[in-house]
């Protein structure tokens, strides 16, 4: 499957590590940046609809399957899916 993304997400965070663990814990404002060729795409869309956005995390370790969640060794190990982890992969890879 090919994709081709129509925009990019924006936002203040510059770090990684600086983004909080769940949005409603200080995350910044965030926007998306639509690429000029696809903006037609948006002819209908108004304040208030719901869309699907489908990221790719581009500083994602690829290789991590599974974590602690929030990064806290007393939390049980858990499969990247059932977290918010942002090593979640899109493709497949071998174990770690």
């Amino acid at each position: 499957m090919n994709l081709r993304p129509v925009g990019i997400l924006r936002s203040s965070l510059t770090d990684r590590k600086d983004a909080p663990r769940q949005g409603a814990e200080g995350a910044p404002d965030a926007w998306i940046e639509i690429e000029a060729w696809a903006r037609d795409a948006l002819l209908g869309i108004a304040v208030g609809d719901a869309l699907l956005v489908l990221t790719w995390l581009h500083e994602a370790d690829r290789r991590t399957l599974r974590v602690h969640p929030r990064n806290l060794p007393d939390n049980e190990i858990a499969g990247v899916f059932a977290t918010r982890s942002p090593d979640r992969r899109t493709r497949s890879a071998s174990t770690r």
